[in-house]
C-alpha cells in the first residue's frame, strides 16, 4: 500500500564501532523498536567479546546494506530525483527555494558536511559535561587498545587501589565504569572517588552495600568504610543496617535501593547530608545562616521538601503556598515526623519546640530552588543542558534533540510534559526511577468500553512540564547520579515566570515561536500582551553570558525573533528558519505529504537531507531547530541526521497511528482554538481527499466563546466533524456539545426541511421519543449525514465511526487529548471520577477491525452506512463494538 511504501525511508543503519572500554556504547533510542546492547560484565576477555560482536554485525550487513553504509559514509546528500523515482518529491507538492539551482547541486557534495566555522560562532563551544561529538577513529581504538595492554580492568599494570587514586589525580579524565568481577565491596574508595568509579558489586546485595558504604562516609554513623571483607563470609545486611542506621534511614535505604537496584546499568544513587551552615553557604544565603546559632548550623539536613506529605527524619521543611494549601498550617505536623528545620515566609501558629531552626524569608519560591540546587551539588553544572522555549513545538524539539545526542552515544535526560525521563527509564517527581505504585490492570487490555469507567491505577503522570525550583534539581540530579551526560528540559512560560529554572545552567537555550496560544484565560479575556508574553520567554536567554560555552538558538522567521536575540546578545546567536534567507539553518527545498516530511536542510556546516515520519509544517520547524542545536553544539550531521530520523514518533504530537491501513490516522493534543486552527490547516496543506475530525472541548477548562470557536474552526476545515466528549467533568456533555455547535455556519444551524424537528444537532442515541414516532429520529440521522455533522457523545464510539468511514487518501484526525491516557467525569456526588481512556489505543483496536467489517459489505464511505443490496444483511453485527446492529445508528 501507499502508506507502508512511503513509511520505507530510512538511510540505513549505523555501522557498529567499538568504544573505549568504560563506556556503555548503546544508543538508547525513544521511538523506535531497536534494543540497544549491554557490553556483559562477566566476560573473561572484553577486548575478544567485543572483536567479536563487532565482527558479527558486521556479517549481518547484506550487500544492499552495504551500499546504504557507503553512502551515509560518503554523506553526499544528493538532490532528490525525479517523479517516477521519488514520488515524494514531485514538482506538485514539493517546494522549491529559488537560489536552490543546479550551480548548488554541482557543489553540493563538496559542501555537506564540512567541519568549517561558520560565521556568529567563533570556533565550537567548549560544553560543559562529556558530550562525546565525534566517534573514535582506528587509530584512536588502536592507542587505546596498547595503552590498556591484557587487563581485563583496563588498567594496564595497575592494580585496582592504584587505578583509582590514578583516577582520582587526573581530574580531567572521563568516569571510567570499573567492573569488579569478585562481586566483592570493593575497600579504601572514598567519597570522592564513588563519583567517579562505579563499582558493580551484584544485583541485590552490591546495591544495598554501595548505598550503605556511601551514607556512612557521608554520615555520622561509626561505620568504618576501610574495613575489608572475607569473600567467603557474606556480609549480614540486615544485622548491618540495624546496628549501623536509625528505622527511619533503613527505610529510606531501602526504598531507594529498591528504586534503584531495578535497573543495574545505573550507578548508585549517593546518599546526601549536609549541615545547615554548609548548605547556606553552598547556596549564597549566608544572610540567613545569620539567623541561627552555632549549634543550629551545626544541624544535619538530609532531604529538602515543600510537600509535608513526604517528610521525614533530617528534613528541612519550606513552606508554600500551593494551589488549595499552605505549608505554613503543616508546620507543626512536620516537626512531628521529623523536620530538623523550617523556612518561612509568616510567622506559624502552631507550637514549635525551643531552639528548632526558624528560618525568616520574604519569597519562599526562589529560596527554595537555591537550596536544592546547592544540595543535589549543582547538578546542571556537570550536564550538557538544553532548554526549549517556545508556545508551541517544545516537547517535539525536546525529542529531537535527545535523539541526537543519544546517536553519539550520550546517556541523555528528559524533563517536559510527556515525562521526566532517562534513557527508556521513566522518573519520579524526586528524580527516582519509577515504579507504579499500584497494579495497572489495563495493560493486558487493547481497548476500553462503551459508556464504561475503566480503573485508572498504576498509571505514569507528569504533574508539571517545567517542575518547581525543587523537583527540578531533585530530577537533574537523579539523572546526573546515574551517569548521564546531557539534558533537554521544556521551559513553559509559566515555568519561567516563577523562576523554575533561575538555577538551572543551560549550555542552549533554544526559542520555537511566540503566539497567542495560551494567552486567553477561562473566561475569554486576554491574560498578558503577546510583548509582555514573549518578554518572559526572554529571560532564559538573558541569563546567557557565557560566550565561550553558551549558544542561544532562535527562530528567525518569528515576528518576536529581534526581541529574543537581543535578550541573548552576550552569547553567539544560531538562527533557523524557512522563509528568512540569512537563517544559520535553513530549509531549501521540502516536500510535505500525509505520511512523511522530506527536507534538504542548509547549515553553515553543509547541507543534509531529512526524512522524518513527523508531519506538517510546524514538525519542519521542530526539526530545524533540532538541526540548529546540533550545530551549536558542534554534533557532527551525520549524527544530526541519524538521530533526528530514528525520533519515529513523539506521544500526542501529530502521532501517526499505523497499523498497515491506507489512510493515516492522526492523534494531537490541540486544545485550544489556535493549536486546533493549526493542525487542521497543516493536515489540508497535504492535500488529502477527506479530513475527517473527531473533537470536544473539555468541560471545566473552556468557556462557552472558546466552545464557539472550536465549532467555527471545525466547520470551516473539516470535510467530517465528530463532535464528542472529552473530560466532561462536572458539566453536561450535551451542553459542551451544544456550546460548540454554536459557532457552525448559520445555514447549516437553521437548517430545517421537516417542520418541528427542532433541533438535529444532537445525539440520536440519547433521543428518547415514543417508539412509534421514528420520523424524527431518522431525519436526525438524514440531517446530520447530508452535513457531514455528527454528534456522538461517547468518545469510544465517535473514534470507531470516523476511522470505519475513511476511506483512501482521507485522513482521520483525533484530537483533543493526544497522550492524556483518561478520561474525567462526575458520579452521582458531584465528585470527579477519572478512568482509563487513551485515543491511540481505541484507535489501533478500531483500525484492528476494519478488515472484519469489510466482510459485511457496508458502503462506508458515507455516513449513514448503507448495505450492499447483492449482499445478505447480517441480523447482528458485533464488530466495532459489542452491541446490537439496531442499537449502532449510523
Amino acid at each position: 500500500m501507499r502508506w507502508q511504501q512511503q513509511r520505507q525511508y530510512r538511510t540505513g543503519r549505523l555501522i557498529p564501532c567499538a568504544t573505549p572500554r568504560g563506556r556503555s556504547g548503546r544508543t538508547r533510542r525513544r521511538g523506535s523498536n531497536d534494543e540497544a546492547e549491554d557490553t556483559s560484565d562477566e566476560e573473561d576477555d572484553v577486548d575478544a567479546a567485543a572483536d567479536d560482536e563487532q565482527e558479527a554485525e558486521y556479517e549481518e550487513f547484506s550487500d544492499e546494506d552495504e551500499e546504504l553504509v557507503a553512502d551515509q559514509e560518503d554523506l553526499a546528500y544528493d538532490e532528490p530525483e525525479t517523479e517516477d523515482e521519488d514520488e515524494d518529491f514531485s514538482e506538485e507538492d514539493s517546494y522549491d527555494d529559488d537560489e536552490y539551482d543546479s550551480e548548488e547541486e554541482e557543489d553540493a557534495e563538496e559542501a555537506v558536511f564540512s567541519d568549517d566555522d561558520f560565521d556568529g560562532i567563533e570556533g565550537l563551544p567548549k560544553l560543559k559535561g562529556g558530550l562525546d561529538l565525534d566517534e573514535p577513529s582506528e587509530d584512536d581504538l588502536r592507542e587505546l587498545e596498547e595503552e590498556m595492554g591484557d587487563d581485563d580492568l583496563g588498567f594496564g599494570d595497575l592494580g585496582f587501589e592504584d587505578a583509582v587514586q590514578e583516577l582520582l589525580a587526573d581530574e580531567a579524565r572521563q568516569p571510567i565504569d570499573v567492573i569488579n568481577n569478585n562481586n566483592d565491596v570493593a575497600d579504601g574508595i572514598s567519597p570522592a572517588a564513588d563519583t567517579s568509579v562505579r563499582a558493580y558489586q551484584g544485583q541485590d546485595e552490591g546495591g544495598y552495600a554501595a548505598n550503605i558504604m556511601d551514607t556512612a562516609q557521608h554520615g555520622d554513623s561509626e561505620f568504618d568504610s576501610d574495613q575489608t571483607y572475607d569473600e567467603d563470609a557474606p556480609l549480614d545486611f540486615e544485622k548491618l543496617m540495624r546496628e549501623t542506621f536509625s528505622e527511619e534511614d533503613i527505610r529510606e535505604i531501602r526504598e531507594e535501593a529498591l528504586r534503584d537496584s531495578e535497573d543495574d546499568e545505573y550507578p548508585a544513587v549517593p546518599y546526601r547530608t549536609k549541615t545547615l551552615g554548609q548548605l547556606f553557604e553552598l547556596a549564597g544565603l549566608c544572610d540567613l545562616a545569620k539567623q541561627l546559632t552555632s549549634e543550629q548550623l551545626a544541624v544535619e539536613v538530609s532531604n529538602i521538601e515543600w510537600d509535608p506529605r513526604k517528610v521525614y527524619e533530617r528534613t528541612m521543611f519550606v513552606c508554600m503556598d500551593a494551589i488549595g494549601w499552605d505549608g505554613h498550617d503543616f508546620t507543626e505536623c512536620c516537626v512531628g515526623n521529623g523536620a530538623v528545620a523550617i523556612v518561612v515566609e509568616r510567622d506559624v501558629e502552631h507550637d514549635i519546640p525551643e531552639g528548632f531552626p526558624v528560618i525568616r524569608v520574604d519569597d519562599t519560591i526562589p529560596i527554595l530552588s537555591q537550596l536544592a540546587n546547592a544540595f543535589y551539588d549543582f547538578p546542571s553544572e556537570e550536564l550538557v543542558t538544553v532548554g526549549v522555549t517556545g508556545d508551541t513545538g517544545k516537547t517535539t524539539t525536546t525529542w529531537l534533540i535527545r535523539g541526537i545526542f543519544e546517536e553519539l552515544s550520550q546517556l541523555t535526560g528528559m524533563i517536559g510534559s510527556v515525562e521526566y525521563a532517562i534513557s527508556t527509564d521513566r522518573l519520579d517527581d524526586d528524580g527516582d526511577l519509577w515504579v507504579p505504585i499500584e497494579e495497572d490492570t489495563t495493560l493486558e487490555r487493547d481497548t476500553s468500553r462503551p459508556d464504561h469507567v475503566a480503573p485508572y491505577e498504576g498509571k505514569y503522570t507528569v504533574t508539571q512540564s517545567t517542575p518547581n525550583g525543587l523537583n527540578m534539581h531533585k530530577i537533574l540530579a537523579g539523572i546526573r547520579d546515574r551517569g548521564a551526560q546531557s539534558a533537554v528540559i521544556e521551559a513553559t512560560t509559566t515555568g519561567l515566570q516563577e523562576g523554575r529554572l533561575n538555577d538551572v545552567d543551560l549550555d542552549v537555550a533554544v526559542f520555537t515561536n511566540c503566539n497567542d496560544d495560551h494567552l486567553m484565560t477561562f473566561e475569554g479575556g486576554i491574560r498578558e500582551t503577546q510583548k509582555q508574553h514573549c518578554a518572559t520567554m526572554a529571560t532564559m536567554f538573558a541569563r546567557l553570558n557565557d560566550p565561550d560555552r553558551q549558544r542561544a538558538v532562535v527562530n528567525i522567521d518569528d515576528p518576536f525573533s529581534d526581541q529574543i536575540r537581543q535578550a541573548g546578545i552576550n552569547v553567539p546567536v544560531v538562527t533557523y528558519g524557512i522563509t528568512n534567507r540569512e537563517a544559520d539553518v535553513r530549509a531549501e527545498k521540502y516536500t510535505l505529504t500525509a505520511f512523511q516530511t522530506n527536507v534538504i536542510i542548509s547549515t553553515p556546516l553543509g547541507r543534509l537531507e531529512i526524512k522524518s515520519s513527523l508531519i506538517g509544517l510546524h514538525n519542519l520547524y521542530n526539526i530545524l531547530a533540532a538541526v540548529a542545536v546540533g550545530v551549536a553544539t558542534g554534533v557532527n550531521l551525520k549524527a544530526i541526521v541519524l538521530g533526528i530520523e530514528a525520533v519515529d514518533q513523539v506521544p500526542g504530537r501529530t502521532e501517526l497511528i499505523d497499523e498497515g491501513q491506507d489512510f493515516p490516522v492522526i492523534v494531537d493534543c490541540a486544545n485550544n482554538p489556535k493549536s486546533l486552527l493549526r493542525l487542521l490547516q497543516r493536515v489540508r496543506q497535504t492535500e488529502p481527499r477527506r479530513i475527517l475530525t473527531v473533537f470536544g472541548a473539555e468541560g471545566g477548562h473552556t468557556s462557552k466563546e472558546m466552545r464557539a470557536q472550536f465549532g467555527y474552526i471545525l466547520d470551516a476545515f473539516s470535510d467530517y466533524v465528530f463532535l464528542t466528549n472529552n473530560n466532561p467533568r462536572t458539566e453536561n456533555a450535551a451542553t459542551i456539545v451544544q456550546e460548540t455547535v454554536a459557532g457552525y455556519r448559520e445555514a447549516l444551524l437553521k437548517y430545517d426541511d421537516f417542520p418541528g424537528m427542532q433541533n438535529w444537532m444532537i445525539d440520536i442515541n440519547t433521543i428518547t421519543d415514543p417508539p412509534s414516532d421514528h420520523v424524527t429520529r431518522d431525519r436526525r440521522i438524514a440531517t446530520q449525514g447530508l452535513w457531514r455533522r455528527f454528534v456522538i457523545h461517547d468518545r469510544f464510539n465517535a473514534i470507531r465511526v470516523a476511522i470505519a468511514t475513511a476511506q483512501e487518501r482521507d485522513v482521520v484526525i483525533i484530537a483533543g487529548k493526544g497522550n492524556e491516557d483518561f478520561q474525567e467525569y462526575h458520579d452521582e456526588n458531584g465528585q470527579i471520577v477519572r478512568g482509563w481512556f487513551d485515543d491511540r489505543v481505541e484507535a489501533r483496536n478500531a483500525l484492528s477491525k476494519l478488515p472484519e467489517l469489510n466482510q459485511y459489505g457496508l458502503d462506508r464511505t458515507e455516513l449513514p452506512w448503507c448495505f450492499d443490496p447483492s449482499m445478505e444483511r447480517p441480523n447482528r453485527m458485533s464488530i466495532m463494538m459489542d452491541v446490537d446492529v439496531r442499537e449502532f445508528k449510523y
